[in-house]
């Protein structure tokens, strides 16, 4: 009990963060009509007025339990908000509809898939249409094929509820990003009445995603290397090929192809080193650093359109960047817990999403077992210490997202040691080199030669990782865990973490039988499915 105080008081925000989730979580399992707004003033006015009477020294257990109380509260109003934008009063019957698109369309293999929001039906009177988002799928054609973000349609359809694939609930899926269901065009049932402008800061933010992959189509980019660093600058992984996402599957890299904490950790170095001529100059100016940092960072989230795992990560550095200005250490787990609270008051279904999930787990894995990994291998060497700390973190990280990885994927990545050693330096290099070449990007002759290098670092980067991905049992595939499964893969490491910090006989007994319940578990549940 000692220690989950000493736990919440080192990491204050966890005891909101932990409300929160189970409130979403609650909200999630069993969908329920939003309260009226009118009721929530009034009882959150209660509350806040009972927290305050008890926040007295002798009622802290009651405060604390309140306290959670409250958040469990917001978790729920907050996600049952989010989900009703999602109900929808279907009347099943065919009508037409005019939509606009707010994605670029994406080409399906027979279709061409439109995210589109409602305005409004044009053939009868509807109540509780505008705004709601449908997965439109166009019949492919050349007409079809030429639509873009913002355009305008007139779609004869039957708008219907999504259905299940299989196991896969796709319906829960799409309720929980807001998606009302979907609808199929065909051929001639369907006209672009309005043209797509590009007037919103997200609107331009795209086109200028747009020109900056053109740019680098004309210096040279083509293929896999195209792909491969518009995904790592700008975000988008639409041009990666088939072949060089199972290449980073298989070899354990799949990490690296998606904006995380990896690359704005690397650009937050970056601009540091640039301003740290100036932060040693006088302390009048180590704010003014600290803030264009910051506003940078955010500028490369926006240039990215805003993922969860670039959020995530520019928030947890936002704070770490803050908080240089004090002379206090930061405690890291608590800036995470910070920007996991932060995401989820903003856009509570952001919880079930498996970048949100595998980023927030990662880090905090890190956190937690790369220092007790460390101090068991001491090493004086300078260059041993840099592969020591390299392959603690890798380890740390992989521990923290594999249960979610069997998970969601079914697979796990047998060398993902030997893979990290090579492709996060090179990943390293990669970006500082593509910040290079985007500074450089005015002067025609000095990017053309900085891009021919970079092709070249990406070329040799996939190289590797396609080997690596060739050797013999090279991934475990197939596996399949569940829900219960994953809680107690995480249970088992804890049990065995705290059997490593110190050694007891009943540490040891609780370890060995958390493993052995588990693997009873997976063959029970193995039998009784065979």
């Amino acid at each position: 009990m000692e220690r989950s105080n000493s736990c919440f008081q080192q990491h204050p925000v966890l005891r909101l963060l932990l409300p929160l989730i189970l409130g979403i979580l609650i909200a999630d399992a069993w969908p329920t009509e939003v309260v009226p707004r009118q009721e929530w003033i009034v009882g959150a006015t209660l509350c806040v007025f009972l927290l305050l009477v008890l926040s007295l020294r002798r009622f802290r257990g009651t405060f604390a339990f309140l306290l959670g109380l409250v958040f469990v509260g917001v978790g729920m109003l907050l996600a049952a908000r989010s989900l009703q934008e999602a109900v929808f009063p279907y009347t099943y019957d065919y009508g037409t509809y005019r939509v606009s698109i707010l994605e670029e369309p994406e080409e399906k293999p027979k279709s061409i898939l439109c995210k589109s929001s409602l305005q409004d039906r044009v053939d009868s009177v509807q109540a509780g249409l505008k705004g709601k988002i449908f997965l439109i799928y166009l019949a492919k054609d050349s007409m079809a094929a030429g639509l873009h973000k913002g355009d305008e349609l007139l779609v004869y359809a039957r708008l219907a509820p999504a259905e299940r694939n299989g196991d896969f609930d796709y319906p829960r899926y799409l309720r929980r990003k807001g998606v009302c269901g979907t609808a199929y065009v065909p051929a001639q049932r369907w006209k672009k009445v309005g043209e797509g402008m590009s007037s919103t800061f997200i609107d331009r933010l795209s086109s200028v995603r747009e020109r900056l992959k053109a740019r680098y189509a004309e210096l040279g980019f083509q293929g896999d290397e195209l792909a491969v660093i518009t995904a790592l600058t700008v975000g988008e992984r639409d041009a990666l090929s088939d072949d060089i996402r199972e290449i980073y599957s298989i070899s354990g890299a799949s990490h690296t192809l998606a904006l995380s904490g990896l690359h704005i950790g690397l650009l937050y170095a970056v601009l540091w080193f640039l301003l740290a001529p100036l932060w040693r100059t006088s302390k009048k100016l180590r704010f003014p650093c600290v803030m264009v940092v910051i506003l940078l960072l955010w500028g490369f989230a926006a240039l990215t359109g805003f993922p969860a795992s670039v959020v995530r990560s520019v928030i947890m550095f936002s704070l770490i960047g803050l908080s240089t200005l004090r002379d206090e250490r930061p405690h890291t787990l608590n800036t995470l817990a910070t920007a996991a609270f932060l995401m989820l008051l903003f856009r509570p279904m952001w919880l079930f999403e498996v970048g949100f999930q595998l980023s927030f787990v990662a880090v905090a894995a890190i956190v937690w077992l790369h220092p007790m990994i460390s101090d068991r291998l001491p090493v004086s060497n300078r260059a041993l210490r840099w592969v020591r700390d390299l392959l603690s973190v890798s380890v740390a990280a992989q521990v923290g997202v594999a249960p979610l990885l069997a998970f969601y994927f079914h697979r796990f990545s047998v060398f993902f040691l030997f893979t990290n050693l090579w492709v996060i330096p090179m990943v390293s290099l990669v970006m500082y080199v593509a910040v290079l070449l985007l500074v450089l990007m005015p002067f025609p002759v000095l990017s053309q030669w900085v891009a021919w290098g970079e092709i070249h670092l990406i070329r040799l980067q996939n190289t590797v990782l396609e080997n690596i991905s060739q050797w013999p049992h090279a991934s475990i595939d197939n596996i399949q865990i569940d829900v219960i499964e994953v809680l107690g893969c995480y249970e088992v490491v804890w049990l065995f973490v705290r059997f490593f910090h110190r050694h007891t006989a009943s540490r040891t007994m609780w370890a060995l039988g958390g493993l052995f319940g588990l693997l009873t578990y997976h063959l029970v549940k193995i039998q009784l499915l065979s």
